[in-house]
């Protein structure tokens, strides 16, 4: 935005703290979007069960996996 860089050149403590506020205010928003329902989240079927349960359910595929990895790639 033009005003960022004439801000930056005259100002740049300034400019940093808007570039700052500008950051905050988007991460404030960005938090929410898994919330969102959309076209892109209509089939989105999350579950409630806490990481023990879910990691459990394919826990030896998970370690077969994982130890294919650290013997494939140094």
């Amino acid at each position: 935005m033009w005003i960022d860089r004439l801000l930056a050149s005259l100002a740049p403590e300034a400019a940093l703290r808007r570039a700052r506020a500008r950051l905050a205010l988007h991460n404030i928003q960005a938090a929410y979007d898994g919330a969102r329902r959309s076209r892109r989240t209509a089939n989105w079927n999350a579950g409630s069960a806490g990481p023990k349960t879910e990691v459990e359910v394919g826990l030896k595929l998970l370690r077969d996996r994982s130890r294919d990895l650290v013997r494939n790639n140094a």
